[in-house]
């Protein structure tokens, strides 16, 4: 059966609209399923919340983790920019910085990357001492049941539609790298005709 990619799209957008943003959310879904176009929709919610017409956003993403790598870009200094330091250590550095900022909303997408199990527990820790006398809202996007589980959140929210216990005690279905590279490239394809056609209106 053919995926529909408009009402995934469709699904993406009311996931951003639904996130509180003054409580810490925790977003899951599968590799390339937009969970980070809902981090972009999040900055215009945010605006339109505050009626400021610019927010200050920072986010602990991948590409800040690895910016002493060319390949993938260096979009901010927030990271260390020394080859040979361990990824592990790029991602904690990147977190207490983007946490330590003030801020209108907070993100950290995969606060797992490059972080073994053992770690991710203690990590978790880290996070909600760290988070605790937050004073603004904060989104968690994570592929880790470690960190659904150990995470303090006030709501959960998966984008196939799973139950956070769901979601944590779900089998693991193989998806094979030619059904994801089909999906993450007609999904891409799906969300820029969709961004063409609200630009020409």
């Amino acid at each position: 059966m053919e995926y529909n990619y408009e009402q995934h799209i469709d699904t993406i957008g009311e996931i951003a609209d639904r996130i509180n943003l003054d409580k810490i959310t925790i977003l899951t879904g599968r590799n390339a399923g937009g969970k980070s176009l809902v981090r972009k929709v999040l900055r215009q919610n945010v605006m339109d919340k505050t009626g400021k017409t610019k927010v200050f956003i920072p986010h602990a993403s991948q590409e800040l983790r690895t910016k002493s790598n060319p390949e993938m870009g260096a979009l901010s200094g927030m990271g260390h920019d020394l080859e040979w330091l361990a990824t592990s250590h790029n991602t904690i550095s990147t977190i207490d910085q983007v946490i330590d900022r003030d801020a209108d909303y907070i993100i950290i997408d995969e606060p797992e990357i490059g972080i073994g199990e053992e770690l991710q527990l203690g990590l978790a820790d880290y996070i909600n001492e760290k988070l605790k006398d937050r004073k603004c809202g904060v989104l968690i996007i994570t592929h880790s049941r470690l960190s659904v589980k150990n995470i303090k959140h006030d709501d959960f929210i998966n984008l196939e539609g799973m139950s956070e216990d769901e979601w944590v005690n779900r089998t693991t279905e193989k998806i094979s790298v030619e059904d994801f590279k089909k999906f993450s490239n007609d999904l891409f394809i799906a969300v820029r005709d969709r961004i063409n056609t609200n630009k020409a209106k």
